[in-house]
């Protein structure tokens, strides 16, 4: 017999939990209601293979856990406790005109979450849980929330140089940043307050777009590279050192092509989108930690812009780009790219290139941002699309950068 203890962070009311053995949508043997996030467990619990389901009873929105085993034991006295963590299902949008807009129901609706003294468009930003760390385009300027956005911090002068175009936040309190062509990147290790200089030994980078795979190994990519910059730069001892690994990568100098997302996980394997100025984009797929990248056997077919590349633990495969005829097309592979399940947007429905435009805060729930007022999101890892719009976006009013309140890496 065992116990299976688990906790809901995020801070809404109310949730029915229930535990399903074999699949999430197997036999319910037990069921418990939380009248607000918060600690809890199901005890006497049989061995074998077991989902936690979680439903948002104000929002009507459902999520579950990995799959938990409770091991045989050999005695009956023996007792097995496992523990999953459900992250807030909490995404922020920032816009081209210095407005933050925040979803609590995993992108079903959104409201106003505007940063009171932010006064330049939003730059990047990045979140763990409910710590938030947001730049603008004024490029030294950054402000950070520990309690998902309802209240601010401006940490300006927290920041050694100016010139900083990209934030990442591996945990709450570890953090990357990286200013404008040079050999520096910068690190911080208590959530913003201070940041220390790392130089890297390559001239010339500048790292748009951040994929760590654990607290250790992470990547930094620049998006438009010209044949004086690094492409790609790698850790593998948590930032203190890095290596250019851009060889066999193609640079492109121009402004409007280059590479445009990333995702590599611990084991090694991941994909790169490398976007071509005079034919369709390519996702190149690599299986040795971004040592070598080849193009998969097959690349989503219709697709002629790729904007963004999402892998998950099962090895499903998620793209997101744009049709010749510019409307959006998700594509989903289970194989490793060899076969692609499609599904295009409605009219008016187009992909866009922020960095990251797609975000997921567990293997199942997911954001992507369109442009003009149109969201699009999954709560079954990709399986379906809801394609929604709000009225706190326009035409002239897009979102530019996306956020997401995943769980911190370890």
């Amino acid at each position: 017999m065992a116990t299976i203890n688990f906790k809901i962070r995020g801070n809404r009311p109310s949730f029915d939990v229930d535990l399903h053995v074999d699949t999430p949508t197997g036999t319910t043997v037990q069921s418990v209601t939380l009248p607000m996030s918060g600690s809890t467990g199901f005890s006497g619990v049989t061995d074998g293979n077991y989902y936690i389901v979680a439903t948002d009873i104000e929002n009507n929105v459902t999520f579950q856990s990995v799959n938990i085993v409770v091991p045989t034991t050999t005695t009956t006295t023996t007792t097995t406790t496992t523990t999953t963590t459900l992250p807030p299902m909490k995404f922020w949008l920032g816009t081209n005109q210095s407005k933050l807009i925040r979803s609590d129901n995993n992108g079903i609706s959104w409201v106003d979450k505007s940063i009171p003294f932010m006064m330049s468009s939003l730059q990047n930003m990045s979140f763990r849980n409910n710590s938030g760390f947001v730049i603008h385009n004024d490029f030294n300027s950054i402000n950070v929330t520990t309690d998902g956005g309802d209240n601010w911090v401006n940490k300006t002068y927290s920041l050694p140089i100016g010139n900083f175009i990209s934030i990442y936040a591996v945990t709450e309190q570890l953090l990357f940043s990286a200013p404008t062509f040079s050999a520096n990147i910068f690190r911080s290790t208590d959530g913003a307050n201070s940041w220390t200089q790392i130089n890297t030994g390559i001239p010339n980078i500048a790292v748009q777009h951040w994929h760590f795979a654990n607290i250790n190994i992470g990547y930094g990519l620049y998006r438009v590279p010209s044949t004086t910059t690094a492409v790609l730069i790698k850790t593998i001892d948590g930032g203190n050192t890095w290596t250019n690994i851009s060889a066999g990568l193609q640079p492109i100098s121009s402004p409007n092509w280059g590479y445009n997302d990333i995702t590599i996980n611990v084991a090694g394997t991941g994909y790169l989108i490398r976007s071509m100025p005079t034919s369709a984009d390519v996702l190149l797929k690599t299986t040795n930690g971004g040592a070598t990248f080849t193009a998969p056997v097959t690349t989503p077919s219709g697709i002629d812009t790729l904007h963004t590349v999402n892998q998950f633990a099962n090895g499903t495969v998620i793209v997101i780009g744009n049709t010749v005829a510019n409307i959006a097309r998700f594509a989903r592979s289970t194989d490793g790219g060899l076969n692609w399940v499609y599904t295009d947007a409605p009219a008016g429905y187009r992909s866009w290139y922020g960095s990251p435009s797609t975000l997921f805060t567990d293997e199942n729930t997911g954001v992507t941002m369109m442009f003009q007022d149109k969201i699009v999101y999954t709560t079954d890892q990709g399986v379906t699309w809801n394609f929604t719009t709000t009225p706190l976006l326009s035409a002239t009013h897009y979102g530019r950068v996306l956020g997401a309140a995943q769980l911190p890496l370890t």
